[in-house]
C-alpha cells in the first residue's frame, strides 16, 4: 500500500475510533454509576451480581468500539480505493481488542484495590477476581474476528460506497483551475464548470434533501467547517473530519468527494 494512502487511512480510522471511544467511555461511566446505585440499594454493591453487570457493560463497550474500528477500516479502504487486506484489517482490530481488554481489566483491578484499602478489607482474592474479569471480557468479545471477515466478503461483493455507474466523463473545473474527473466509462465528455462556492452549495443542497434527522445537522456543521477552511492548511484535516461523519452517505455524496479531495491535496501543497 502506498505510504501516503496508508497515512490517510490511519488518520481516518483513528479519528472515527477516538470520537467513538469518548462517547463509549462516557456512556459506560453513566451506566456503571447507575448500576452501582441500584445494587447499593439492594445491598449488592460488592456482590457477584455487580461483577456480572460490570462485565456486561464493559464487554458491550468493547464490542461497540471494535465494530466502529472495523467499519471505519472498511470505509477507509473503499474511500481511498484500496483493495481489502483482510489479514491487516483483522490484525488491527485484534490488537485494539487486546489493548482494550488489558486496559479495562487493569483499571478494574486498580479500582478494586483502592476500594479494599479504603474499606479496610484485605486484597487477597483480588488477583483471582481480576483474572476472571479479564477472561470474561475475552470470552464475550471473541466473535469480532469472524464477524469482520464476513463483513469484508460482503463489501467485496457489494461495496457500501459503490459509485453510481456513469455513462459520461464529467470534469469539474473549479475556480482555482483544479480539475477532477468523475466516473468515466466511455469516450464522451461533459464538462461542468463550478466555482468552489457552487460546489459547496450543491453539496449542501444534497445533504438537505437526502440526509434526515440529527445526522443532517451534524453533517452540515462539518461541511460549514470545511467550507470555512478553504485556502488554509487545515482544509485537509477538516476534510478528514467531514469524511468521518459522512461515511454512511457515500452513495449520495460520493460524486462530490473527488473535487473535495483535490482541494485537500492542494491545501497540502501536493
Amino acid at each position: 500500500m502506498d505510504a501516503i494512502v496508508k497515512q490517510k487511512i490511519d488518520k481516518y480510522v483513528n479519528n472515527a475510533f477516538t470520537a467513538a471511544q469518548l462517547k463509549a467511555n462516557e456512556a459506560a461511566q453513566i451506566e456503571t454509576a447507575n448500576a452501582r446505585a441500584k445494587m447499593a440499594k439492594m445491598g449488592l454493591a460488592a456482590s457477584s451480581s455487580m461483577d456480572r453487570e460490570m462485565i456486561r457493560i464493559q464487554s458491550e463497550k468493547i464490542n461497540s468500539l471494535l465494530k466502529v474500528r472495523g467499519d471505519a477500516l472498511l470505509d477507509a479502504y473503499e474511500i481511498y480505493g484500496v483493495p481489502f487486506d483482510e489479514e491487516a484489517i483483522l490484525r488491527d482490530v485484534g490488537h485494539i481488542r487486546s489493548t482494550l481488554i488489558a486496559a479495562i481489566s487493569g483499571s478494574a483491578r486498580s479500582q478494586d484495590t483502592l476500594r479494599a484499602v479504603r474499606t479496610g478489607h484485605g486484597t487477597s482474592g483480588l488477583e483471582i477476581q481480576s483474572g476472571h474479569f479479564q477472561r470474561q471480557l475475552d470470552k464475550l468479545t471473541q466473535t469480532v474476528g469472524r464477524e469482520l471477515s464476513c463483513q469484508i466478503e460482503q463489501r467485496r461483493v457489494t461495496p457500501k460506497m459503490k459509485r453510481p455507474e456513469a455513462t459520461v466523463n464529467i470534469t469539474y473545473h473549479l475556480q482555482d483551475n483544479a480539475r477532477v474527473n468523475i466516473n468515466s466509462t466511455d469516450q464522451s465528455a461533459n464538462s461542468v464548470t463550478l466555482t468552489q462556492q457552487q460546489l459547496f452549495a450543491d453539496i449542501r443542497n444534497r445533504i438537505t434533501e437526502q440526509v434526515a434527522g440529527e445526522d443532517q445537522a451534524v453533517v452540515l456543521a462539518k461541511l460549514n467547517e470545511l467550507e470555512q477552511a478553504q485556502g488554509t492548511k487545515t482544509f485537509s484535516e477538516k476534510f478528514t473530519a467531514f469524511l468521518a461523519v459522512t461515511a454512511d452517505y457515500m452513495t449520495i455524496l460520493g460524486p462530490f468527494m473527488p473535487a473535495l479531495a483535490e482541494l485537500a491535496r492542494k491545501s497540502l501543497g501536493l
